[in-house]
């Protein structure tokens, strides 16, 4: 699924949408109407936020940079100029990337069976086609007869190789080595 690969999911801000209550519901036509109102105020404040932003971006010192490291430092600036600080932005801004790293690891089958067996046995060591043999029995029988579920051993571990990242931020450590044979080491290291 395009909207869940792991590269574009890094590098988006995931905004979970809740339904709408029936008595709260309103046609289009209203809420057009009533964005026409504020719509002015709205823009105002983007220009006075975003002016304050460029103004004091290159003054705030961030210890450890996040990846997409300048949306980090303005949005760092932005909430200071709101008064939201620059610990809130990051504490949301870290949850949304721990959202961000669920979302990929539950919709990969690769990385979902591989986190199932990390914490169901603790470590793993093992031939790539053995991990692929070992994750299988961690998955139901409708996804491993889905077509994103690899039947080649050399897409299993490509696929692995692009959710390791991933696998880390939910505490699973993932190592590629070469002994006379190609080596997958898989180790729970945290409850995330």
């Amino acid at each position: 699924m395009p909207g869940s690969s792991p590269d574009l999911l890094d590098r988006a801000i995931i905004i979970p949408l809740g339904r709408i209550a029936p008595e709260e519901r309103k046609s289009e036509q209203d809420i057009t109407t009533a964005f026409l109102e504020v719509r002015p105020y709205i823009f105002g404040a983007m220009l006075d936020s975003l002016s304050a932003a460029m103004r004091t971006t290159r003054s705030v010192q961030v210890e450890k940079l996040p990846r997409m490291a300048d949306f980090a430092l303005f949005g760092f600036a932005i909430a200071e100029h709101l008064g939201i600080g620059e610990d809130t932005f990051l504490r949301y801004y870290q949850s949304n990337a721990l959202l961000q790293h669920r979302e990929i690891v539950s919709s990969d089958p690769v990385a979902h069976s591989v986190l199932a067996l990390a914490k169901a046995i603790g470590s793993f060591e093992g031939t790539p086609t053995e991990l692929h043999q070992r994750c299988k029995e961690y998955l139901e029988e409708d996804e491993l007869k889905d077509k994103s579920w690899p039947k080649a051993i050399h897409v299993f571990s490509r696929r692995l190789k692009r959710v390791v990242h991933n696998l880390r931020e939910m505490g699973v450590e993932v190592d590629f080595t070469r002994k006379q044979e190609r080596i997958i080491t898989v180790k729970y290291i945290s409850n995330k």
